[in-house]
């Protein structure tokens, strides 16, 4: 396994991965994942913008990438994604690992949200040294969704 900055040479593979994490994490939501243009335009943005982002490599392939920002004088992990046939091997500790050597360069902490329910998430960074820190996190659809139609139907 490799792990590269991204650069010019590599965008067209964190676009790709950017786009599958999010319509793998809209499907686990409920909710449609966006025009896949946007999702291109904001990694795009990202980029451009000068977030840490990694990639890992297995051979010539992109297996996974952990972008992180840097917004009220605070780095956050903003995603970490590992393709479905990457997991399990140490691809995305190994992308923790080498953004924390990046932020430590500006800073001594790094920060993430994780969704309450999502108890994987949730053990995964426990192992990796992260604390908790209490989170509440409330919604109002204001119009009918596929996520809300789900909700109606487990209260039933």
């Amino acid at each position: 396994m490799q792990i590269l900055s991204l650069t010019k040479e590599h965008l067209n593979e964190f676009i790709n991965l950017y786009i599958e994490f999010f319509k793998e994490l809209r499907g686990k939501q409920g909710w449609n994942p966006h025009d896949e243009v946007e999702y291109q335009a904001e990694a795009l943005h990202y980029f451009k913008r000068g977030d840490i982002i990694l990639l890992a490599f297995e051979g010539d392939r992109a297996a996974g990438f952990i972008r992180v920002s840097s917004r009220e004088d605070s780095f956050w992990i903003e995603e970490l994604y590992v393709r479905p046939e990457f997991r399990g091997k140490g691809i995305g500790k190994a992308l923790v690992k080498r953004a924390e050597e990046e932020v430590l360069k500006w800073d001594i902490a790094l920060y993430l949200f994780v969704l309450p329910q999502d108890k994987d998430a949730i053990t995964f960074w426990k192992k990796l040294g992260y604390d908790m820190i209490n989170t509440i996190e409330l919604v109002k659809d204001l119009e009918p969704t596929a996520r809300s139609e789900i909700l109606i139907l487990l209260s039933s």
